[in-house]
């Protein structure tokens, strides 16, 4: 990963949203074993109530995920690589119009905490939740695109509304 600036965008993309009146939406993001950033975007109905940054559900028609593996496909798009933040959040309304539908109404407690967030992590770092080898239930990481920098830890979100239903 050359330029973090593209993965960042899902995150301004999402602030964009909250402040277009979509401030029930949420990110679950984490770090696959391949090293691969993955950024869920989905409900608040769809995130933990003990953990404001996991997923209840992996539902694909619920959730839009993004990954670094795409790079610049966001969404698995092939038409949007070229676009800022502002316009990825237009055609994310248009896509994910379910998700977004669901995602309407405020919440300024998550819509501050996450404009914090992307404020807290710029312009080097991504957070996350979980990786293959981590879990916190205290806070989230960051991972930096730079040699050298220290990790940070970010408090976490105010919890969602979803409940992990137990394996059967």
């Amino acid at each position: 990963m050359t330029d973090i600036r593209v993965p960042r965008r899902v995150l301004q993309m999402v602030r964009e949203l909250h402040r277009m009146g979509f401030q029930r939406l949420r990110i679950a993001p984490m770090v696959y074993a391949t090293g691969d950033w993955r950024c869920i975007v989905t409900p608040i109905e769809n995130i933990e109530r003990e953990h404001g940054a996991k997923l209840v559900d992996w539902d694909d028609s619920k959730i839009a995920k993004y990954t670094t593996g795409d790079w610049d496909r966001y969404f698995e798009w092939d038409d949007c690589d070229r676009m800022g933040h502002v316009e990825l959040a237009s055609v994310f309304i248009e896509r994910f119009g379910h998700i977004c539908d669901a995602s309407i109404g405020p919440d300024p407690e998550y819509a501050a905490w996450f404009k914090g967030l992307v404020a807290a992590t710029h312009p080097h770092w991504l957070p996350y939740a979980f990786d293959e080898w981590r879990d916190s239930d205290e806070h989230l990481f960051t991972r930096g695109f730079r040699f050298g920098l220290p990790e940070l830890t970010i408090g976490l979100p105010p919890p969602g509304e979803g409940t992990r239903k137990p394996f059967e």
